[in-house]
């Protein structure tokens, strides 16, 4: 019996030649391989910043550096606005208006760099 095996980064799914009827069932695989790569890059970027936010929180780290990550993620369009909202306010109970405002200057002082 043949295999299979689609590869992505660390992530790997063989299947045997005989369950592979169509070229749908192919890309069913490959795309359990995609969404699964999506969803551990999601947890990585939203791990990212509850520890930059957490570092904020117990001055290790300022705002210069917090906040252009976060907006760096978002124009990447990894991570949304209203999600760094809570994740500010969850791990440093930095209001959603707060949070608003430095966004907004970072995205001032980027375009005049």
């Amino acid at each position: 019996m043949s295999k299979i095996i689609f590869n992505f980064g660390n992530k790997t799914i063989e299947k045997d030649m005989n369950d592979i009827k169509s070229e749908k069932d192919v890309k069913n695989a490959f795309s359990k391989v995609m969404s699964k790569e999506n969803t551990m890059q999601k947890v990585r970027d939203e791990g990212y910043l509850i520890k930059m936010f957490d570092d904020f929180r117990l001055g290790y780290i300022n705002k210069f550096e917090v906040y252009p990550s976060a907006l760096k993620l978002i124009k990447e369009k990894r991570i949304t606005l209203k999600r760094v909202k809570e994740i500010a306010y969850l791990t440093c109970k930095i209001p959603p208006n707060v949070v608003d405002d430095r966004i907004e200057y970072m995205k001032i002082l980027d375009n005049q760099l």
